[in-house]
């Protein structure tokens, strides 16, 4: 039993001790550092999927995220992760309850931008911030930490949401 853990956690690990340090200063644009970033996630044994030129899709922590990096010579780096719940619905964005629990939410948790997109569909947002570099320990973090705070929101505030998570046909 000892040892299947111990096989287990070294193929957990591995892609973690053989990953370097991405380098993004000589990405010429959001589209170049998309592919990079998409790459060195799959470097770690993430799950991604869905690319295109300007976003990605990575499974993690039971959460389907959508991840958006943004470089720039002056200021570094940018990744977005967001997680979507599609509702279809566009009375969300006028319904003061809906807002009230949005505000309450990013009044609380400060890690995560809470709000409703323009089809009335509830969204979290994800920033990390980095210096033209990615280090596989803190993009690991990252993503770790997204998860614990969404299970958090989610087990707070999820029935007071479940209301208008509830898809509307268009």
């Amino acid at each position: 039993m000892l040892s299947r853990l111990l096989t287990l956690a070294l193929l957990v690990t591995a892609p973690l001790v053989s990953a370097e340090t991405l380098d993004l200063t000589n990405a010429k644009s959001n589209a170049a550092a998309t592919v990079l970033v998409a790459r060195f996630f799959e470097s770690l044994g993430l799950d991604v999927n869905n690319k295109d030129e300007v976003q990605f899709g990575l499974r993690f922590g039971g959460y389907g995220l959508v991840l958006t990096p943004i470089v720039s010579a002056e200021n570094g780096g940018k990744l977005n992760a967001y997680i979507n719940y599609t509702s279809n619905n566009p009375a969300n964005l006028e319904n003061p309850k809906l807002l009230s629990l949005v505000n309450e939410i990013n009044l609380k948790y400060n890690y995560v931008s809470a709000y409703v997109d323009q089809d009335g569909d509830l969204c979290f947002r994800y920033v990390l911030v980095f210096d033209k570099q990615l280090e596989p320990k803190l993009v690991q973090r990252w993503l770790k930490q997204i998860e614990v705070q969404t299970n958090a929101i989610r087990a707070e505030y999820g029935a007071k949401l479940k209301p208008f998570l509830a898809k509307k046909e268009k």
